[in-house]
């Protein structure tokens, strides 16, 4: 994962901001172990000129602001960012099974700007 988001940070040219909301995430706890450690709940790794930022536990109130400042939004299904980020008419991408698309779409057809990719076994 960290890699990933080295290479993506790299040919993007563009801070990169990752949550995990108020639930504990072992993928993410496990993230935070490379970076440095700015607050309690923020933590930066810098790449050449752009930044990976992780902020862990974060509320509606600061979700809001991370995605209303964003160009893009990456989920892991349909759920809250998704509606935050279609009401500021930001690009999502969001990542579902091929097997529940049907039962998303009801949820999702609405939205601006949302594009979905399958989500692959690790």
């Amino acid at each position: 994962m960290e890699k990933f988001l080295n290479n993506l940070n790299l040919n993007n040219n563009k801070d990169i901001v990752i949550t995990n909301g108020i639930i504990d995430n072992y993928l993410f706890n496990k993230l935070k172990i490379n970076f440095n450690k700015i607050d309690d709940n923020l933590y930066l790794k810098q790449i050449g000129k752009n930044k990976i930022i992780l902020f862990d536990k974060a509320d509606l109130d600061v979700l809001i602001d991370i995605i209303s400042l964003s160009s893009l939004v990456i989920g892991n299904v349909y759920g809250a960012p998704t509606h935050i980020a279609s009401s500021f008419d930001i690009k999502i991408i969001d990542i579902i099974e091929r097997n529940k698309q049907d039962f998303y779409k009801i949820y999702t057809s609405h939205l601006l700007n949302y594009n979905k990719i399958f989500r692959q076994n690790f």
